[in-house]
């Protein structure tokens, strides 16, 4: 019971303390105004996945993960995992390079090949290589289950490793989607294992790795210091802004603007239910690889403007996008119920699922990040993980 409170402290306060720091940017920029019913639907969406982990304490919905306790090692998986990720990163970056020409050329021409890249059915790189790229997110999770039952300075070396190698795999479509769900798994792992937040070597740590995620961004620019975003929001905002704060501000606006997004999809955009399309878009993707190539589901969406373009939603659009009202209020009581019973447990394997789960958490207020078929495959295979091994000695 005690862990399922701790979760449920960190959902109410995380959603709260987020929503509070959306509310507050209105100081700075001139958003357009949310209506009430945008207000229901965030409330909603918060309620009903607090109401879900406090049904995990039901007896109807006691549903432990059913374990099969088989000899699996996970010091062994954790080795051939880091070898298979490296490998298929590494063949990623020999296929861009051999369609490129050079990495001077990718480099150059990083904002062309970014949007030329997001949101295709078919890249670049062969669809398998891309899966087992996704694997490198669970097993991030494991090294830090396994860093905070340890402490071995072993497993802090492969942690940094795995970071770089999930930089590399971003910096292919020059991106940072990867770098930031870690960014959130590591907050997890101070939360899981009840870590000091503050501290020297974390405020350093802290502005090490928001450096390493401007990266992307400012390989993109040029190394512009953000201007080139700044200049779209400077009509927007209420004061002038010295140019050293220009990355501080374009990363708040992209993590704090969901909800005014969401206002703008929810008044402007009436389209019937896609029933699953957008929270389950890799299965249907998966099948239609199989059975129809010509199909796919995009997750790109076009901009709202709020009053800037800005087209990142919050989870609550792709809830009522596949469901309306009806997906709101019901999904996240099943994320809910899982979460609490997660809790429940304890362990490496069900820390690195832990862990995990919180940066599913963290990431809710851009999207499911499960939509994306590399992190619906990491999250597959730790359940699969705790279904069957048994957790080893550190």
């Amino acid at each position: 019971m005690v862990e399922v409170i701790s979760i449920l402290k960190v959902a109410s306060f995380f959603y709260i303390g987020y929503f509070l720091l959306s509310v507050l940017g209105n100081l700075l920029i001139s958003f357009r105004p949310i209506t009430f019913f945008t207000f229901e639907m965030l409330i909603l969406y918060g309620v009903s996945l607090i109401l879900g982990i406090y049904m995990s304490n039901i007896d109807i919905f006691k549903k432990h993960f059913i374990s099969f306790n088989y000899k699996i090692s996970i010091k062994k998986l954790i080795i051939g995992i880091s070898v298979f990720t490296t490998m298929s990163i590494l063949f990623s970056w020999v296929y861009l390079i051999n369609y490129y020409g050079n990495l001077e050329y990718m480099f150059l021409n990083a904002y062309t090949i970014r949007s030329n890249s997001i949101g295709q059915a078919e890249g670049l790189i062969p669809v398998y290589l891309t899966y087992m790229n996704g694997l490198i997110f669970a097993l991030f999770s494991i090294v830090l289950s396994y860093i905070g039952h340890s402490g071995n300075y072993k497993y802090k070396l492969l942690c940094v490793y795995l970071f770089l190698l999930i930089l590399l795999s971003d910096l292919i479509s020059f991106g940072r989607i990867g770098m930031l769900y870690a960014i959130f798994s590591i907050i997890g792992y101070y939360l899981v294992f009840k870590k000091k937040l503050f501290s020297m070597q974390n405020i350093m740590l802290c502005i090490t790795l928001f450096l390493v995620l401007s990266l992307p961004r400012l390989i993109r620019g040029s190394f512009d210091n953000f201007d080139a975003s700044i200049a779209v929001y400077l009509p927007y905002l209420k004061y002038k802004i010295n140019a050293f704060f220009n990355p501080f501000i374009v990363n708040y606006i992209y993590y704090f603007s969901a909800p005014y997004a969401l206002d703008y999809y929810l008044v402007n955009v009436d389209i019937p239910p896609t029933y699953g399309m957008r929270n389950f878009a890799p299965i249907y993707n998966f099948i239609y690889r199989i059975f129809d190539s010509n199909m796919h589901i995009g997750l790109i969406d076009s901009s709202a403007y709020i009053p800037f373009e800005y087209n990142i939603y919050t989870i609550v659009k792709d809830l009522y996008e596949d469901f309306d009202v009806v997906g709101v209020a019901v999904i996240p009581i099943f994320f809910g119920v899982y979460l609490g019973n997660l809790f429940k447990h304890s362990g490496i394997k069900f820390d690195a699922l832990k862990i995990y789960m919180l940066g599913w958490i963290f990431y809710t207020p851009i999207y499911n990040v499960f939509s994306f078929g590399a992190f619906l495959i990491s999250f597959f295979f730790l359940n699969l993980i705790c279904c069957f091994s048994k957790d080893t000695k550190v």
